[in-house]
């Protein structure tokens, strides 16, 4: 179906499909951590397990195309896709942590500190040049999120350390797919990230004796139908739109997230609207839209 898209217009097309898929992640995490009091990594686990197996009952073994391409993928990119899906869990793990400690719309606002990890690691390892002004919108950048990240009773310290450490795993991840010279199959590799991250996961919390069954069916339903969407859906078109789009406008569609979370979970979730959040939301996304667009004209 891709094919049948002018190829300008894939690329907006992929990014459109992974903000409204992550949108839909974060809005039915949020519900389903609501409607239980179970651990949040217990959680977390059958969230990933149940949108892995609808994944792979639904799509990946019923299409040849893509089944057949599984083995060989990994066979050839064993080393790539092991450092991914090692990043992989630990965004996975901070990012559910995070999401058990701040409201939902904070959080998709504290998501995008991933842009500025991107920046400083771009400047590192790409050779990526900044000026006084891409260094500017940066300042202004953390300034609203210190603003969001002050917001009493709706944000912990550790919550925001939490996405912090998520949005710098990642930009790794960016990083390592701007890096990595072969060619590779996207869904192969959203595939095998997201199958070790159920199975590592679900390995450490046994072992610890933290894993648990009694969970509410509702809340299972909402956090399966959340990591569906967020951990195939979205994350498979945000690989695949980097073949067609520059990082700029990438993360630039992606500040629709946000946006939409922000408001959605005040309408669906019963988020307070306070001013400080708009305030801080507003600084965060003038300093980033300023950040982007310099970053787009240099």
């Amino acid at each position: 179906m891709l094919e049948s898209i002018p190829i300008k217009w894939r690329g907006y097309s992929l990014a459109t499909l992974a903000m409204l898929s992550f949108t839909v992640a974060i809005l039915f995490t949020k519900l389903g951590l609501n409607l239980t009091n179970a651990d949040f990594y217990s959680l977390a686990i059958w969230g990933w397990g149940i949108g892995m197996v609808v994944a792979t009952l639904g799509f990946y073994l019923p299409v040849k195309s893509q089944r057949t391409t599984l083995v060989p993928d990994l066979k050839q990119h064993y080393k790539f896709f092991g450092i991914i899906s090692v990043l992989t869990v630990i965004n996975g793990g901070t990012w559910f942590y995070g999401m058990s400690q701040i409201n939902g719309g904070v959080v998709a606002l504290i998501d995008q500190n991933v842009l500025v990890w991107s920046f400083l690691l771009g400047a590192l390892f790409l050779g990526e040049r900044f000026s006084w002004r891409q260094l500017s919108a940066i300042g202004l950048t953390l300034l609203g999120l210190g603003i969001v990240s002050s917001l009493k009773g709706e944000v912990t310290a550790i919550g925001v350390l939490s996405l912090l450490t998520c949005g710098f795993s990642i930009a790794s991840q960016s990083l390592l797919i701007k890096k990595y010279g072969k060619p590779f199959n996207a869904l192969a590799l959203t595939f095998w990230r997201g199958w070790s991250m159920v199975l590592a996961s679900l390995a450490l919390s046994l072992a610890l004796g933290k894993f648990t069954l009694n969970i509410e069916l509702p809340a299972l339903m909402s956090v399966g139908l959340a990591q569906f969407f967020g951990l195939f859906m979205g994350r498979a078109a945000y690989i695949k739109a980097h073949e067609y789009l520059p990082m700029s406008q990438l993360n630039f569609l992606m500040l629709g997230i946000p946006v939409t979370v922000l408001f959605a979970s005040t309408w669906l979730l019963g988020e307070p609207l306070s001013s400080q959040k708009l305030l801080g939301a507003a600084v965060m996304l003038c300093g980033l839209v300023w950040f982007i667009s310099r970053k787009a004209k240099r």
